[in-house]
């Protein structure tokens, strides 16, 4: 699955997160906390 993620700086599709990462970042107390420990560093990506 393709995430797609708006931040200031831009749009950033990361590449063959799965849905249980996708569900646990929806439920996440903290967004940013979570896609900085969880999705950035892990899955390859590209600006859009």
């Amino acid at each position: 699955m393709t995430l797609e993620i708006e931040f200031n700086n831009g749009i950033y599709q990361y590449y063959d997160v799965p849905e249980d990462i996708f569900q646990e970042l929806i439920n996440a107390s903290s967004i940013g906390s979570f896609i900085h420990h969880n999705i950035k560093n892990h899955y390859s990506y590209s600006p859009v």
